[in-house]
């Protein structure tokens, strides 16, 4: 119904905006396609409805996930386009989870002076779920959005002392460019005791924080110990961040 074709050598759009309208594809049509060779400078689909009843073939937003069978907004030709408040497709809100479960990889650390440490996961990350946001393995997660954008960043991290008595600090880090920095406030100490002959060796810590993003940002997780422990395991997190 609508389609914005690729570029073809031209200049691409300057500017997008789709509102206010029905959009009410039949059987292999297309309600909107957005061509992943076509570039936008400025891009707006709001207060539209989007209805699929009578498809077959078609979509009703295009280019779409395979699999998911959802919009697919992390494409090149997507990210500059804002589409909220419409009835019928997802917002494109950008966030990320990305998961450690059953990690084994004990992170070795900086005894003194006391620096903080890369988690290890064993490059065992598996991203669950993600938008504008990748995930790698080793924990690092990378906005690629092209709008600022200002996100809330939740972690559960637990750890495994391996039966050392010592405080643990976890915090945020994140890379605009210049190198990590740590994020402030964001540190989350975690103290095992094994005195009175009673040893507790597995904690769980929670990191609640929000921070802005551009394009490129990234952010991981890194810890440090306050006493003489040389190493400690971090075997499951949830990092989940959310525009």
């Amino acid at each position: 119904m609508v389609e914005l074709l690729g570029n073809g050598g031209g200049s691409g759009f300057g500017a997008v905006n789709i509102n206010g309208g029905i959009y009410h594809p039949q059987q292999t049509q297309n309600g909107i396609e957005i061509s992943t060779s076509s570039t936008t400078g400025f891009g707006t689909i709001s207060g539209n409805a989007f209805i699929n009843i009578g498809l077959t073939t078609g979509k009703i937003f295009l280019p779409e996930i395979p699999v998911l069978l959802l919009p697919d907004y992390s494409q090149t030709a997507t990210y500059k386009f804002d589409i909220f408040a419409n009835q019928g497709i997802l917002n494109s809100t950008s966030g990320v989870v990305s998961t450690l479960s059953a990690n084994a990889t004990a992170t070795t650390l900086s005894i003194a002076p006391v620096a903080y440490t890369d988690i290890n996961t064993g490059a065992a990350t598996a991203t669950q779920a993600e938008v504008r946001f990748t995930a790698a393995n080793t924990g690092i997660v990378t906005y690629n959005g092209t709008k600022q954008i200002y996100c809330s960043i939740h972690a559960s991290v637990t750890l495994d002392s391996g039966g050392n008595d010592d405080t643990y600090t976890v915090g945020l880090f994140k890379d605009s460019g210049a190198g990590y920095a740590l994020l402030p406030g964001s540190e989350v100490e975690v103290e095992f005791d094994g005195s009175g002959g009673f040893s507790l060796d597995v904690g769980t810590i929670a990191i609640n924080y929000g921070t802005l993003f551009n394009n490129g940002d990234a952010v991981k997780m890194q810890i440090k110990s306050t006493g003489a422990s040389a190493s400690i395991t971090v075997t499951d997190y949830q990092l989940v961040i959310r525009e």
